[in-house]
C-alpha cells in the first residue's frame, strides 16, 4: 500500500510539472507575439509539443516504469495521468496518454501461412457475425494487403472500381474509408454504425504485440472467438496481467490467442495533444517509446 501511495505521489507530481512547465512556456511565447495568426499559432503549437516531450523524458516515474519493468507501475500512471486539461496565456491545452498497445492492426489478418491466415480471417469473420456485417468484409480487407498481382486474382471487385487504391497494407483510416464506402454501396448499408473502427483499430505496416492488460472487450472477442460477456470479464480484471496463467483461459482461448502477437508489458505510450486557441485548433498524435525516449509516427491536423 505505501509502495502504491508513492507511486500515485510522483505521478500527481509529474502531472503539476507537465501543466506548470507547459505553462511557463506559454506566456513566453504570448510575450513575443500578440496578433492572433496562423504563423503564430503554429510556432505557439511547435513550442508546447517540444515542451511536452521534454517532460517525457525527464519524468523519473516513466524511468521507474522501464528500469523495472512494472505492469502495475505503467497501469498507474496511465490511470492517473491520461487526461490532463489545463490552460495559460489564453491557449487551452489537452494531454491524452493511453498505450499506443490497446487497438488491433488489422494487418495481421494476411499471412503468408494460408491456415494461419484462414483461422485468424474466421476469428475475426465470428466478431463480425454478431454486428450482421456480411463476410465479404474480410475478403475487402485481404485484398487490400495483397499487393499488386499481376493476373488480377482477387476474390472481390473493389479495385475494378477502384483501380488506383493502395494494396501493400491498409495505411489508414482514410483507406478504411474507401474500403467502407465501397462496402456500402454494394450492401446497401453503413458498416461504420455497426463496428466503431476508431476504437477497435490501429494501422502500422509490421504486426506489433497487443497489450493485454489495455485491449477492449472487442479485441477480446477477437483474438479468442469468444463472446461479449467473456471480453467484458476480462477487461474488468485488466491492468495486472503479468503472465499468461492470470488470464484463465481455457484450452481452445490459449490455442487462439498465439495466432495473434501479443505481451503483457508493451512500455509504448500513445500521446494525443490538443492545443486551442481562439478559432485555431492544432491536434498533434504520435507514439513515444518509453525506453527510447523518443516519439515517432507523428500526425499533425491543423
Amino acid at each position: 500500500m505505501q509502495k502504491k501511495g508513492i507511486a500515485l505521489l510522483i505521478t500527481l507530481l509529474f502531472v503539476m510539472l507537465i501543466t506548470l512547465g507547459v505553462g511557463t512556456a506559454l506566456k513566453q511565447i504570448k510575450d513575443t507575439s500578440q496578433d492572433v495568426q496562423k504563423q503564430n499559432f503554429l510556432f505557439q503549437t511547435t513550442m508546447i509539443l517540444k515542451d511536452v516531450e521534454s517532460m517525457l523524458q525527464q519524468n523519473k516515474d516513466l524511468e521507474y516504469i522501464t528500469k523495472k519493468n512494472s505492469v502495475s507501475a505503467l497501469n498507474l500512471f496511465l490511470t492517473t495521468a491520461s487526461f490532463i486539461p489545463f490552460e495559460a496565456a489564453g491557449i487551452k491545452v489537452i494531454i491524452e496518454l493511453k498505450s499506443a498497445r490497446e487497438k488491433f492492426n488489422p494487418n495481421v489478418l494476411k499471412d503468408n501461412n494460408e491456415t494461419k491466415q484462414q483461422i485468424k480471417s474466421d476469428l475475426f469473420q465470428r466478431f463480425l457475425d454478431e454486428k450482421n456485417v456480411h463476410s465479404e468484409y474480410v475478403t475487402l480487407l485481404l485484398d487490400n494487403m495483397s499487393k499488386i498481382r499481376q493476373d488480377g486474382a482477387y476474390r472481390s471487385d473493389i479495385f475494378n472500381q477502384n483501380p488506383l487504391l493502395f494494396r501493400d497494407y491498409i495505411a489508414s483510416f482514410e483507406h478504411l474509408e474507401q474500403i467502407n464506402n465501397f462496402y456500402n454501396k454494394k450492401y446497401h448499408e453503413d458498416i461504420n454504425k455497426k463496428v466503431d473502427f476508431s476504437k477497435l483499430f490501429y494501422f502500422k505496416k509490421m504486426p506489433y504485440n497487443l497489450d493485454l492488460n489495455y485491449i477492449s472487450s472487442d479485441i477480446w472477442q477477437i483474438i479468442l472467438g469468444c463472446d461479449k460477456q467473456r471480453g467484458d470479464l476480462l477487461v474488468q480484471n485488466s491492468g495486472g496481467y503479468e503472465k499468461l496463467e492470470d488470464l484463465e483461459l481455457n484450452d481452445n482461448e490459449i490455442y487462439n490467442l498465439n495466432f495473434f502477437p501479443h505481451s503483457f508489458f508493451e512500455p509504448i505510450l500513445a500521446v494525443k495533444l490538443k492545443v486551442i486557441k481562439d478559432n485555431l485548433e492544432a491536434k498533434i498524435e504520435f507514439e513515444y517509446d518509453l525506453k527510447t525516449k523518443k516519439g515517432t509516427n507523428f500526425i499533425y491536423e491543423i
